[in-house]
């Protein structure tokens, strides 16, 4: 007899409580079939904002929303629209004075700290200082740092990111003049991510040079830190993340004692047209995220043969509006259906499925909070009243519940009319909890039929719950009803 200790599903639109009988799926686990082991931390980014500082009518709603996820590895990544919460030197040294100032800056990173509670980190300060560059920025960007970078060997650049790390872990630095600068922290930051989508951000490098500057950067934090981990690539183009890992992982294009700890890729889902047409939102989300899941695979086998030491974070993950050609801060948040929430927590539950399938180590998703101006669509929590949407209530539920350890077994599903539009996963918990993971990918309601289910309770988020906790039901038999978008874990007695 199969038996089920807990059943978590996601599910997108429906309009009825009735399911006809055509619309039933039929589950069945083989808890004994082992296909995989996961080793994936389920997390997110923070990246600081206005909001986020002292005097914030939403700072404590942000931090203990951030706390009471208790995730690991959450990646903290200034970055943005606010360039005083994102570089720590605005202005080139002269012979007579510099400007490091991080007034802004400390007390958001405090703040993350003190809500991570120790759990361990993720550093990424992302922004390159105008000054360390040449402009105009020249049209053919080389292997060679002196074709990007004033200073021709990237050490200069590669100096100010390793004074930052001095500052937050080693209670200060010395200024490029010579002159000493207290901080008084002694923060334990264990990876620090060498750039951000260098291969699509403002200076688009080629892989050569990335690799160059990871070298260069690396050696002048273990200066500072020689304990660090290092995190690389950072790819916003999966087409590319194939050749970009192939050439960064290859030891023959680094410098000797060069650490390839981790390397990062992100993976975002696009809906095209208005933002405002809730009818769009579907339209073929999880099509894309089948082809990403897909080139991970084929990257990742690329990181076996060449590092297979080397972990794996997917850093960033959730769905674009694409309107071009707003571009930077394109749309007005508050235009969202409700629904545009619910699809993107459904979103995120499919992939860490598949990720975890892949045994990949970390799987996050952008972002505590963002600006309505500035890609909105990616915030886990609502920018008026910093109130948990579906995203983060799904994070949350995830992150309770599965992680490293877990064993993925075999699952059978039926299709309908020749598509599956519900997909399972069964996993084992290392302390022997059953669960199943469902994904609805349609806009229909289905009647989940789960071998072996015969009672037990049913924790779910969908259009229903809104921004609220998850709520309870309890399921009919061996039937549950998968609807709005929801993500539930259902358990059984």
């Amino acid at each position: 007899m199969i038996k089920i200790a807990t059943i978590i599903f996601a599910v997108l639109i429906t309009g009825s409580s009735c399911t006809p009988e055509y619309n039933i799926i039929k589950v069945k686990v083989g808890w004994d079939q082992t296909v995989a082991v996961s080793k994936s931390f389920a997390t997110l980014q923070a990246i600081p904002n206005p909001s986020h500082q002292p005097g914030s009518p939403l700072r404590e709603p942000l931090w203990n929303s951030l706390r009471d996820l208790k995730a690991d590895y959450v990646r903290y990544s200034p970055w943005g629209i606010y360039p005083k919460l994102k570089i720590a030197a605005p202005e080139r040294p002269t012979k007579q004075k510099t400007s490091w100032d991080f007034s802004s800056l400390d007390p958001v990173f405090v703040d993350f700290m003190n809500a991570m509670e120790g759990r361990p980190v993720v550093m990424n300060y992302q922004a390159i200082p105008g000054w360390t560059m040449k402009r105009p920025k020249p049209k053919n960007i080389t292997h060679e740092l002196g074709s990007l970078f004033i200073d021709p060997t990237g050490k200069e650049l590669a100096e100010y990111f390793a004074r930052i790390v001095s500052w937050y872990t080693k209670g200060g630095f010395t200024d490029e003049l010579g002159k000493r600068h207290e901080s008084g922290h002694n923060y334990k930051i264990g990876i620090w991510e060498i750039m951000n989508e260098p291969d699509h951000e403002s200076i688009a490098m080629t892989k050569e040079l990335y690799t160059a500057l990871y070298d260069v950067v690396a050696e002048e934090i273990m200066k500072v830190q020689p304990e660090m981990q290092f995190m690389g690539l950072s790819m916003s183009n999966l087409h590319l993340a194939p050749e970009w890992t192939e050439y960064f992982l290859d030891r023959k294009n680094h410098k000797p004692g060069i650490p390839l700890d981790l390397v990062s890729y992100h993976m975002y889902a696009t809906i095209p047209g208005d933002n405002n047409d809730p009818e769009l939102y579907p339209m073929k989300v999880f099509d894309q995220a089948d082809d990403m899941l897909n080139t991970i695979r084929i990257t990742d086998s690329i990181r076996q043969r060449l590092s297979p030491e080397t972990r794996v974070d997917i850093n960033e993950s959730g769905i674009l509006f694409r309107e071009p050609p707003r571009g930077w801060g394109r749309m007005d948040g508050d235009s969202f259906h409700d629904s545009f929430w619910n699809l993107s927590a459904a979103y995120y539950a499919y992939i860490y499925a598949g990720l975890a399938l892949q045994g990949i180590d970390i799987v996050g998703k952008s972002t505590l909070w963002s600006d309505p101006k500035d890609w909105p669509e990616v915030s886990l929590l609502n920018w008026k009243d910093g109130k948990p949407n579906a995203r983060y209530w799904v994070l949350k539920l995830i992150n309770d519940n599965f992680g490293p350890g877990d064993k993925l077994v075999e699952t059978d599903f039926n299709s309908v009319n020749n598509e599956t539009p519900v997909f399972a996963r069964g996993f084992v918990t290392p302390e022997g909890a059953r669960k199943l993971l469902l994904v609805n990918k349609t806009r229909s309601d289905f009647n989940v039929k789960i071998r072996g289910l015969r009672s037990g309770t049913a924790e779910y988020i969908d259009q229903s719950t809104g921004f609220e906790p998850p709520a309870f039901v309890y399921p009919v038999g061996r039937h549950i009803l998968l609807r709005s978008f929801g993500v539930a874990i259902v358990t059984l007695k």
